[in-house]
């Protein structure tokens, strides 16, 4: 079986509405077990899509938002994992201000969840 071919503009699109999705589970105060592993599924799949056509800027984002949800979902290991790669993104790249921080505040969060804080 062949895999369909998704254009550039497919996988903007996707990223965009998958970590808009995401983040709309984020925010929903009366999540089911569904959603949290839904929510889980549409953050990674949010970063794939990035990552075929994005720039480390959207990838430090979709790490930092990962990170965010497991994060919210008391799952520290994974929390740290892509926090770290979010800060990694913006130290590498020069990012400041808002993403940096935000980096920092996923590392925090994350460390907070594994007790270590």
């Amino acid at each position: 079986m062949t895999s369909p071919i998704v254009t550039p503009e497919q996988h903007k699109a996707l990223g965009i509405n998958l970590f808009n999705s995401t983040w709309d589970l984020i925010e929903k105060p009366d999540r089911t077990p569904d959603d949290d592993a839904y929510m889980i599924n549409m953050a990674h799949a949010s970063a794939y899509h990035w990552k075929q056509l994005g720039t480390p800027l959207n990838f430090a984002r979709s790490e930092w938002q990962i990170s965010h949800v497991y994060g919210i979902l008391h799952r520290g290991e994974p929390a740290i994992y892509h926090a770290k790669r979010s800060l990694q993104y913006c130290v590498d790249n020069g990012f400041g201000d808002f993403d940096l921080a935000y980096a920092y505040e996923a590392m925090a969060r994350a460390h907070h969840v594994l007790g270590s804080a």
